[in-house]
């Protein structure tokens, strides 16, 4: 009987794989132990007085709006649906696992939603000498687009009503929310934005045009520049977010909270995401907690990050 040997090249090909796979979960492991430690400085008070800050009004307005989610040069357009997805979420009862539920939608204000909690205990953490607060959590859910056809929307005068509105309503709550989570397309650098997209006769989106007006970026930092502002949390659930538009909203407001992305982002993992952050408001998740929670479901692509929002504030 022939006696079977792998070929060497085989042999190692396998050494190699194995090498690898075990150098990345070497180095995967490395990575979360050093996170967990940069995140374990912060104090257990910083957290609580983030709370404390985040919980100051009897009500709080949180936005989640969802900008124009075209698929150029295809003609469907997401975000009514990413949005019913959202809302059908928040409208479950409350298990172990989430905070972002039992909601109850407003009769009269289809894009309202509401519900209560108790906010931070006052008083030092562990040494509180006053009860929690019940708060009430104001929660609007917004979508841009008018319908699910991009070239229809175009036409539709509905459509310029649905934008203005949503951009609005983002605009305004830079100022008078305390959280908000921009859920849409980041444009090249040109975004956020709530309108169809600027297309070339290819149908492609014209990034270079975005780039060079930043449409949604620049009412932004003018809205943080000139106008006060009590917001506190700004999620830009946006592809590579990170780095088109950290640097120069921090600029524009150093105190600000955010949650961003430096990678390409899937709509499903921004879906996610959006929700694990509001859990995590809801449940009043230290850093370390929110951190994990931004990625538990689906890490393959967002790597979404809040910074600024625990940190003390100078």
């Amino acid at each position: 009987m022939r006696k079977f040997t792998m070929p060497k090249f085989w042999v190692t090909a396998w050494f190699m794989f194995f090498l690898i796979i075990a150098g990345d979960g070497y180095l995967y492991f490395r990575r979360k132990e050093a996170s967990r430690q940069r995140e374990a400085r912060v104090p257990a008070e910083l957290c609580h007085e983030a709370y404390l800050n985040f919980y100051a009004r009897p009500k709080v307005d949180v936005r989640v709006i969802f900008g124009y989610k075209d698929a150029r040069p295809a003609r469907f357009v997401a975000d009514r649906y990413e949005r019913m997805l959202f809302i059908q979420r928040i409208l479950e009862p409350c298990t172990d696992k989430s905070f972002a539920c039992g909601f109850t939608r407003s009769r009269t204000d289809a894009d309202l939603f509401t519900r209560k909690i108790n906010g931070p205990a006052r008083g030092a953490p562990g040494k509180s000498v006053l009860p929690a607060e019940e708060k009430q959590v104001d929660l609007r859910v917004l979508q841009s687009s008018a319908g699910p056809d991009d070239e229809e929307n175009r036409l539709d005068p509905f459509q310029k009503w649905r934008s203005e509105y949503a951009s609005r309503s983002f605009l305004q709550g830079l100022s008078e929310a305390d959280a908000i989570f921009y859920n849409g397309h980041s444009r090249g650098g040109g975004g956020p934005e709530f309108e169809p997209p600027l297309i070339r006769a290819d149908h492609e989106v014209d990034f270079k045009w975005y780039r060079e007006h930043e449409l949604g970026l620049i009412p932004i930092l003018n809205t943080f520049e000139h106008a006060p502002s009590r917001l506190k949390l700004l999620g830009l659930y946006s592809c590579a977010s990170s780095r088109h538009f950290m640097d120069r909203v921090l600029a524009a407001k150093p105190d600000l909270g955010l949650i961003t992305s430096p990678r390409l982002i899937y709509f499903s993992d921004a879906l996610e995401s959006s929700l694990e952050a509001l859990s995590a408001l809801l449940g009043l998740q230290c850093q370390e907690a929110f951190q994990e929670s931004l990625n538990n479901r689906r890490s393959r692509a967002s790597g979404a990050r809040v910074s600024g929002f625990f940190e003390e504030k100078k």
